[in-house]
């Protein structure tokens, strides 16, 4: 049978992840080839060549270049002719026994251009050296000699030649990574007694023994255990990684004593994002090694992945699906980490504890969930990480019980049975909707929080010695130059004010008044007026309360945080208000659909004026028909000639009463306030 080298190559599979395998595979052969020789003195030196680069300046270090081939040199047996034929031999099985699937080589051509072979043996009393090129071509080898050589120690170099530049960006640059991947891979040898010296050579640098990496990386109380997985024997190595600076802990899943390939742990175990620190203070990662005869036998040819049967196959009773496999390694590892895992989950509680009471207790209802919640958060999670997770299973949950009143209010009752299971159910949906009821509430009420603080913060004093404009306080309570029917309750915090204040039928915010689409007006005036040295303007708005069929309006005038300047008749903010009341009962009025407004005798006025009591605007004050209030931060009164109820509230009682009425509510929900 012919084989058509060049479509083996091309039919052969090589992750660009995997830039290092064809290296493996040669150092795996070195390994064998040492085992085959049978000397204790057994060395693989991998010598690192990589690409010139030009110094910055003459008196700095010279960048390293990226990789671009390695050599690796052996002393075992050598290319014997019975080597070399298997070689030749495309799917060779001469190392069956290993697990060897006769391809390796062909990864060499997959990653690399060429690749150069020279090697010395004896074969009965005499002595060769064997040397040749190995390319993608029909032919493969190229420039094979074989000569006579002096008596010598046996040895084989393999020179990898050129990593095409699809793989190149997966070498890692740094050689001590290189030595950590090597380790992973190749670590059963490196626990077998007969294990030759694998040394990492790389130009200008020390050199790195990778038997001592691991040696000294691990914990001597390494584990060996059989673990029953459906009717096969699995053999689960456990180790302690205590050097290098990869944090993850992972499973290798081996076939033949050889990584095929390997996975974060911190995938399926959350709390195995990073390095875990054992009884003497020390970082460790955690990495488990599964063999098993099983995975011999479902390697693929590459050895880079198992045929695992997929997870909608009806699959016979002696085999194995990877969830299975999965599962069972997540149970064994759980159970070896036992004492990390619960130390983990103690702080990890503490923290969604301390989270949920001080800053996010609209999220108190999820705590009942709390083994789930911990499942779900990784440690050392932040806490703006720990409140989008913590809305997303909120969130979930709600949509759990909106479906649960679906079937409630389907439920077909027969019998006493039915009943019972239905009243069950029932209870737990009324625990569920109180629970996100208070969830919603506590959101709310930490809004309002925020609000108020962020209210008392414009009234501070800028940088520049000046107070804000009353623009940027009116702006929190509702937004300029809009009406309610652009505005969404949500977008207005009339509340602080008053909460009746939130029921409207309408609300027009620093709008001129022929624009308010109750009152047929034609003027041109807004509620707001512009002093004579320009820098200061009042901010009012209206609405029209819905109680009926006595229409009740209200004004609301803003005045500058601090502001004294009073002296005008015009400035008087209580005769401003007093203005408004005149030019709006002088209007026809009515409502959205065209009924009638009626504005007339019956008709009341409330008006909120909403200012710093100065000196001048208490003196203001006492020409009208207002009373101190007993707090000595406002005034009250009712002018029966324009049946209007006034209200002056100092910026200072607003942020006060406004808390007050807010810490009622945290109290109520019992939640710091």
């Amino acid at each position: 049978m012919n084989i058509d080298l060049l479509g083996r190559i091309k039919n052969t599979q090589l992750a660009f992840s995997k830039a290092l395998y064809p290296l493996f595979e040669a150092i795996v052969n070195s390994i064998y080839s040492i085992e085959e020789s049978g000397r204790s003195d057994g060395r693989v030196l991998i010598y690192i060549t990589r690409e010139e680069v030009l110094k910055l300046k003459a008196d700095e270090d010279e960048l390293k270049g990226n990789i671009v081939g390695f050599t690796i040199v052996d002393n075992g047996i050598g290319f014997t002719e019975e080597n070399f034929k298997s070689f030749q031999t495309s799917d060779s099985t001469i190392k069956s026994k290993r697990g060897a699937k006769g391809i390796g080589r062909l990864l060499w051509l997959k990653a690399f251009e060429y690749v150069k072979v020279s090697s010395t043996y004896k074969e009965g009393s005499k002595h060769f050296k064997r040397s040749f090129e190995f390319r993608s071509t029909a032919e493969g080898i190229q420039n094979p000699i074989l000569s006579d050589n002096p008596p010598s120690d046996s040895s084989t170099i393999v020179e990898l030649h050129n990593v095409k530049k699809n793989y190149q960006d997966y070498i890692p640059k740094g050689a001590d990574i290189i030595a950590d991947r090597i380790g992973e891979h190749c670590l059963s040898y490196f626990f077998i007694k007969s294990c030759p010296d694998i040394i990492l050579i790389d130009n200008g640098e020390p050199e790195i023994n990778i038997n001592n990496v691991i040696k000294e990386g691990t914990k001597e109380d390494t584990s060996i255990e059989t673990v029953k997985i459906g009717k096969h024997d699995f053999i689960f190595r456990s180790l302690k990684f205590y050097e290098g600076d990869d944090s993850k802990h992972k499973v290798h899943f081996c076939a033949n004593d050889r990584e095929v390939f390997h996975e974060n742990l911190g995938t399926s175990i959350i709390d195995l994002g990073r390095k875990l620190m054992d009884e003497d203070e020390r970082m460790f990662v955690f990495h488990l090694y599964v063999n098993s005869p099983y995975l011999d036998g479902i390697v693929n040819s590459e050895r880079t992945g198992f045929n695992f049967k997929e997870e909608d196959d009806d699959v016979h009773n002696t085999e194995l699906k990877k969830t299975e496999i999965n599962a069972q390694i997540s149970l064994f590892v759980k159970d070896k980490l036992q004492k990390y895992l619960l130390e983990i989950k103690l702080k990890k509680k503490e923290k969604l504890n301390e989270f949920v009471s001080s800053e996010a207790p609209q999220y108190r209802h999820l705590l009942k969930h709390v083994d789930v919640i911990l499942e779900e958060i990784p440690y050392g999670i932040t806490n703006e990480r720990l409140d989008i997770e913590l809305y997303k299973m909120s969130t979930k949950i709600e949509q759990q019980v909106k479906e649960k009143s679906t079937q409630l209010l389907n439920y077909d009752i027969d019998d006493p049975d039915d009943y019972e299971k239905y009243h069950n159910d029932f209870v737990q949906y009324l625990e569920d909707v109180n629970d996100i009821g208070k969830s919603k509430l506590s959101m709310y009420i930490i809004h309002r929080k925020l609000i108020i603080q962020l209210l008392s913060n414009r009234l501070k004093k800028k940088n520049d010695g000046n107070y804000k404009l009353e623009e940027s306080i009116h702006e929190i309570i509702f937004p300029l130059r809009t009406t309610s029917n652009e505005i969404d309750y949500v977008q207005q915090n009339l509340w602080i004010i008053d909460e009746k204040l939130s029921f409207h039928k309408y609300l027009a915010s620093d709008k001129q008044l022929r624009s308010m689409t109750p009152l047929k007006s034609k003027s041109q005036k807004r509620p707001d007026i512009v002093v004579m040295n320009g820098d200061l303007y009042d901010q009012h708005f209206l609405f029209v309360d819905s109680e009926a069929p006595h229409s009740s309006i209200i004004i609301i005038e803003f005045k500058r945080p601090m502001r004294s300047n009073l002296s005008k008749p015009e400035d008087d903010p209580i005769r401003q208000v007093y203005n408004y009341i005149r030019e709006i009962s002088s209007q026809a009025a009515e409502t959205e659909d065209g009924r009638p407004i009626v504005i007339n005798d019956s008709t009341r006025y409330f008006c909120y004026i909403i200012a710093d009591l100065s000196t001048e605007l208490r003196e203001t004050c006492k020409d009208h028909p207002v009373t101190l209030s007993p707090d000595n931060m406002g005034y009250f009164g009712y002018n029966p000639s324009r049946k209007a109820y006034i209200e002056v509230i100092s910026y200072d009682k607003l942020i006060i009463d406004a808390n007050k009425r807010n810490s009622i509510l945290f109290a109520q929900l019992g939640l710091p306030s």
